[in-house]
């Protein structure tokens, strides 16, 4: 237990990094909270990254989560028990003002 932790802020920063808007980053997390207890397990917060990596694609959100994508989650979270690591339900409500550009995250990550 506690092997696949992640902490709120680290969520929050990863899917920060992503250049999304508050109002998009808020439905990506709402989208991935599958049991809507407020919280992400770990395969929860896989779905919210894939969700953020295909909007950063240009691809619209959409307003129910796809079917194998929550049964993906759902399968692995029974597959660890149905207990896995828990994110904080406010770990996105601190959003940077001024986010980076696509060009300046892609060099951060690239070197």
């Amino acid at each position: 237990d506690g092997a696949l932790a992640l902490e709120a802020d680290e969520a929050r920063e990863v899917l920060e990094r992503s250049g999304l808007p508050h109002s998009e980053l808020s439905h990506v997390w709402q989208l991935a909270d599958l049991d809507g207890d407020g919280r992400l397990d770990f395969p929860e917060f896989i779905v919210a990254l894939h969700l953020a990596g295909r909007r950063r694609q240009g691809q619209d959100l959409p307003d129910e989560l796809p079917r194998e994508l929550s049964e993906s989650a759902n399968a692995a979270i029974a597959a660890m028990g149905g207990g896995a690591t828990q994110l904080a339900p406010d770990a996105l409500r601190v959003i940077p003002v001024s986010v980076p550009s696509t060009e300046a995250q892609e060099a951060t990550c690239s070197g």
